[in-house]
């Protein structure tokens, strides 16, 4: 476990050393939040996605983002470009986009699976289609979490904050390598998925893994541990939760649970505050 927190720990401590003396002054917040749980046929239906996305809304609503959230059969892909494209945001705004729902992945890149017929192609958004979506935003500060299978998959390959490959499959085959997370933040980003310059990307599992939820919680086991991170993140005791000090304690719930997949976080050696602690 101690082996696992060294780069998010070596990349966070700078923010950790100056924000226990500085107030912090929030930008306009937005949120665009999306969850499916009943699909049409052609996909099984999932049971707690709807569940994760009415969560996540009434807790960023409550931390004083502007949230536009749809559920079900209201998450279509075109509806997810039309709330984009209709965003009216200052640059310094900070813009939080999520999903929870089905997840899929072929050859080159992996999709979110939307509510559409999903025996044709207009029900799967890639992560290159979002990332270019999303680049259109005039706001400087971006944040994406995807709670699905494959998620990983929608991240370009560049900078990566935590040194894990997106299709790690938790094997103790892989060994830590600092030379190669020093060499991801100095690679050049993947043509495909949400680049390092776009957003802050925090996805549930790997490209080639599966993301699972859970009957006794009420969640998929990622979100619920960004739920939960909300109230018991502030590792750095600051009153505020930042994107990496989120995907921490996510990530532990997620391993210490035993799942045979890892969350994994991506971007450049950024943080954003997303609110205070609650």
């Amino acid at each position: 476990m101690n082996q696992r927190r060294i780069s998010i720990l070596c990349l966070s401590v700078g923010f950790a050393l100056v924000s226990c003396s500085v107030d912090i002054d929030f930008p306009e917040r937005y949120a665009l939040v999306y969850g499916v749980a009943d699909y049409p046929d052609g996909y099984k239906d999932l049971n707690y996605t709807d569940d994760d996305a009415e969560s996540m809304w009434d807790l960023l609503e409550e931390k004083g983002y502007t949230v536009i959230s749809k559920t079900n059969s209201e998450v279509t892909a075109s509806a997810i470009q039309e709330d984009i494209e209709g965003l009216d945001v200052p640059k310094n705004a900070l813009l939080l986009f999520y999903f929870s729902g089905h997840g899929t992945s072929d050859d080159d890149e992996s999709y979110i699976v939307c509510y559409d017929d999903t025996g044709s192609d207009v029900a799967f958004i890639s992560g290159t289609t979002l990332g270019s979506w999303l680049a259109e935003v005039p706001c400087n500060k971006k944040v994406v979490i995807l709670d699905s299978c494959h998620a990983a998959g929608l991240i370009g390959e560049g900078y990566s904050v935590d040194g894990y490959p997106d299709d790690w499959d938790g094997g103790s085959s892989f060994a830590f390598s600092l030379s190669e997370t020093i060499a991801n933040y100095f690679s050049s980003p993947s043509a495909n998925g949400i680049s390092y310059d776009e957003a802050i990307v925090l996805a549930a599992a790997g490209s080639d893994e599966e993301s699972f939820e859970g009957g006794g919680i009420g969640h998929g086991y990622f979100t619920y541990g960004l739920l939960r991170g909300a109230v018991h993140g502030d590792d750095d005791g600051d009153g505020y939760i930042s994107t990496l000090e989120l995907y921490d304690y996510a990530r532990g719930i997620v391993f210490n649970d035993g799942a045979y997949y890892l969350p994994h976080i991506s971007g450049g050696p950024v943080d954003f505050i997303l609110f205070e602690a609650k």
